[in-house]
């Protein structure tokens, strides 16, 4: 490799350090520099419930194709990673029951983006401890319904620090086995998603400080030198607390489901 691609490969790694991470676990070598592309299409459901105060519900979103791009950099032990993953968009219904009243049923357009950023060490040859940040965004388009506003349209956008470790054990005949965990408390949420209101009383809002947790585990193949193939399970979970004139509560998300990659090793 030649001084200016070092360089080049160097520098992405100082400017991605300054965020951090998921992880990805694969077949380990001797190269003191390394550069890797990933594709994973996971097929996520994703259930969603509302508790606390004047308003309880719950709903879900069946089967989101969900692709997820990867760029990895490695120096020795030392590794960044920036993993965005494209935005998906998908109609869903939630039932909503206030505390006083009758339930009532929402119709929902929700587009949701997602991307992590970070930074591991490997630790041993096949355990790695990281550190990063996710940005998980829903930009969320509401049907009408009846006792409340008129239809609106609102983004609500989590940040949040994460920790992790992640491992993987490779085989004699190319096959591996990965798993990584990875655990965010004390986030950040931008939200103008004030639009629950009932005679014009403004119901709930995102408060407090969002937590998230991520397990993922799974088996690979190193095809030839350059490309290797994954087959894993995911299970993610996002909670944020909420405040009501009346008390307050929490909403919690979680997403979970099978996917397929590819990674190309340069």
């Amino acid at each position: 490799m030649n001084n200016r691609v070092k360089r080049t490969v160097l520098t992405l790694s100082v400017f991605a350090a300054l965020g951090a991470l998921t992880s990805q676990a694969s077949a380990v070598d001797s190269e003191e520099i390394k550069v890797g592309l990933s594709y994973k299409n996971y097929q996520l459901k994703e259930d969603f419930s509302t508790g606390g105060g004047r308003i309880t519900g719950s709903g879900s979103v069946d089967s989101w194709s969900v692709q997820y791009l990867g760029l990895t950099a490695r120096y020795k032990d030392f590794f960044v990673l920036f993993t965005p993953a494209l935005s998906q968009t998908k109609n869903i219904s939630q039932l909503l029951t206030p505390s006083v009243g009758a339930s009532r049923s929402f119709t929902f357009t929700k587009t949701r983006n997602e991307y992590d950023v970070g930074f591991g060490y490997y630790v041993t040859k096949n355990v790695a401890v990281t550190g990063g940040i996710k940005t998980l965004q829903y930009d969320t388009d509401r049907g009408p319904a009846l006792n409340f506003a008129n239809t609106s349209s609102c983004q609500t956008k989590y940040t949040i620090p994460m920790l992790g470790i992640s491992g993987g054990y490779s085989f004699e005949n190319n096959w591996f086995v990965y798993g990584n965990a990875n655990l965010g408390v004390n986030g950040s949420t931008l939200d103008n998603c004030n639009w629950y209101r009932d005679t014009g009383v403004q119901v709930s809002n995102y408060t407090g400080k969002p937590s998230y947790q991520n397990l993922e585990g799974g088996v690979g193949y190193n095809i030839n030198k350059n490309f290797t193939a994954t087959l894993g399970y995911r299970s993610l979970q996002l909670k944020q607390g909420i405040s009501v004139p009346l008390g307050g509560g929490d909403t919690t998300n979680k997403i979970y489901g099978l996917g397929a990659g590819i990674i190309y090793n340069f």
